[in-house]
């Protein structure tokens, strides 16, 4: 598909691409749009309860089916590009800073289209739809750097390989589902953050970096030679990239991690247990209920060393009938421990 689509392109015989940028900018809006709009119909008959959601979760979810039909585009245009396309595999590596790759020009044009739809949708749904924040400031610097792309035709190398982080974008909008439909204790939302986690490690964690240094390796002495705002975009969209992505891993990875426990130890995480509801900080642990220092221990209610010593203490509880009270106490704390 992705070979007839090249074809297609060679039609486009403008240079600089500008008919294919916007023709493909355009026909991209609007068919984000239009699954958008099929989403809102199809969505409450294939899951009823979806009827009952606020509007803020609905354009949510929908944005999500949207979100997931361009990842799954792009991701196969973006990985085509890289290892199957004769021209594009080899030009990528051979020189990635100054490299020209038409199907790279659409594919970039095609994610712009859907950026300013979703950005619209969000902005309008934004008193209900989550991480409102986020996700236009993220939009936003990407169609910042699509068109600076778009506008010098280079380096796009490094704009396709920051596209497809897109492969793990499925995943995410599966889980996310998942929790919506309350299926978070279910097998399929654990695989679904398995697929997640390892999507992004793949993609994320080892692909990008390892071709980012692979392509200033080979490319720096033709990097050194562009203009200053070329080699300033070269260096900071993906060292900052990178830097978030490691940092967002860190916490998908610990999530994983606290699902999988969640999952062995179902017990664990019931009401009143050590991690989710009972744990030592939250809730009738030592340190907060009846622990040494917060609640009847001897610091605080009866020690040693704040009524005058065991003797004291003794003599004090005698006059006040007060010896099985603190029987009773020393009891509780004994189960508690």
């Amino acid at each position: 598909m992705a070979s007839k689509l090249v074809e297609i392109l060679e039609d486009y015989q403008t240079h600089n691409d500008t008919v294919l940028i916007f023709n493909t900018l355009f026909g991209s809006y609007i068919l984000c749009y239009l699954i958008y709009k099929l989403s809102q119909y199809v969505s409450p008959r294939i899951y009823p309860p979806y009827a009952t959601f606020t509007e803020g979760t609905k354009a949510d979810w929908d944005t999500r089916t949207v979100s997931t039909v361009h990842a799954v585009i792009t991701t196969y245009l973006c990985f085509y590009m890289f290892l199957f396309d004769a021209e594009d595999s080899v030009g990528w590596f051979a020189n990635p800073i100054t490299h020209y790759s038409r199907l790279g020009v659409f594919t970039l044009s095609f994610t712009g289209g859907y950026m300013i739809n979703d950005t619209i949708i969000v902005w309008r749904n934004r008193h209900g739809i989550s991480a409102v924040k986020s996700t236009l400031f993220h939009h936003i610097l990407a169609t910042f750097g699509l068109y600076l792309n778009l506008y010098w035709n280079y380096p796009l190398f490094f704009a396709i390989l920051y596209l497809s982080t897109e492969a793990s974008t499925t995943f995410v909008n599966l889980r996310w589902w998942l929790y919506t439909m309350n299926m978070a204790s279910t097998k399929r939302y654990l695989l679904a953050g398995l697929s997640m986690t390892l999507s992004f490690f793949l993609v994320r964690i080892l692909l990008i970096p390892y071709w980012t240094i692979v392509a200033y390796m080979t490319g720096w002495k033709v990097l050194m030679q562009q203009p200053a705002s070329v080699i300033l975009f070269c260096l900071f969209f993906p060292i900052v990239g990178t830097s978030l992505n490691f940092f967002w891993f860190y916490h998908i990875f610990n999530g994983l991690l606290r699902a999988i426990a969640k999952k062995k130890n179902p017990s664990l995480y019931a009401s009143g247990n050590l991690k989710k509801s009972g744990n030592l900080k939250q809730s009738g642990n030592l340190k907060q209920s009846g622990n040494l220092k917060q609640s009847g221990n001897l610091k605080q209610s009866g020690n040693l060393k704040q009524s005058g010593g065991l003797k004291k203490s003794l003599e004090d509880l005698k006059k006040s009938g007060g010896v099985k009270e603190q029987q009773q106490q020393q009891q509780v704390l004994k189960q508690s421990d």
